[in-house]
């Protein structure tokens, strides 16, 4: 059996799910960025324990 070419709705939820994903990223990497940063900034020791 050939596999069809996606359809536009396909690679739309496909760019939804990209998407979303790498917004989940950039998140993820600011919760743990930002204190860590901070903490440095500060002159404290950086905590290396999430």
């Amino acid at each position: 059996m050939k596999a069809l070419p996606p359809s536009r709705e396909q690679r739309r939820h496909d760019a939804a799910v990209a998407g979303a994903l790498s917004v989940a990223a950039l998140l993820v990497i600011i919760a743990i960025g930002v204190p860590w940063l901070l903490a440095k900034l500060a002159g404290r020791a950086v905590p290396t324990s999430v």
